[in-house]
């Protein structure tokens, strides 16, 4: 069963959903939501996972890789895919096929995007990092408005 803990930023409160295994899910903030931010009691994985997500919405370099995530519903392939994301450094930004082709399949540029599209975690696991081939900005989970302002973050865009 999922736990969740919000994490207040100046972007918004997020929700990260954790397991005994590790992360498992983060939810951007909603317009309008003006929720008050209790302390909460959460894992120390947790309460970590928040002040490296705030620190990088303040525009801290900050790396999520020692972070446990929950990986147990995702298949051998999904595995692969985003261990390769997880390795795309802060302030660079690769295609989906330079992606597929980092996770050892070459020619699954479209199964990348379709990883991309169902990462639960969003900015730890950075798929705001990859773009299309020609330069767009390709899709985001969370909006292209988000996508925009985390590469602007970062200096991409």
């Amino acid at each position: 069963m999922n736990k969740t803990c919000l994490i207040p930023t100046h972007f918004g409160v997020f929700e990260l959903q954790y397991t005994e295994r590790g992360l498992y899910r983060l939810i951007f903030p909603k317009a309008g939501d003006k929720r008050i931010v209790k302390k909460q009691p959460a894992p120390a994985l947790v309460r970590r996972a928040g002040r490296l997500l705030a620190a990088y919405l303040r525009g801290k370099p900050v790396s999520f890789l020692s972070l446990k995530i929950d990986r147990k519903d995702l298949t051998p392939f999904e595995k692969c895919i985003l261990s390769a994301l997880s390795r795309v450094r802060y302030g660079a930004v690769c295609s989906y096929q330079q992606l597929a082709k980092r996770a050892g399949y070459p020619r699954a540029a479209r199964a990348a995007g379709s990883v991309m599209r169902k990462n639960r975690l969003p900015i730890i696991l950075p798929c705001h990092r990859v773009i299309a081939s020609g330069g767009g900005l390709g899709g985001y989970s969370g909006g292209l408005s988000w996508k925009r302002r985390l590469l602007n973050l970062e200096s991409q865009l």
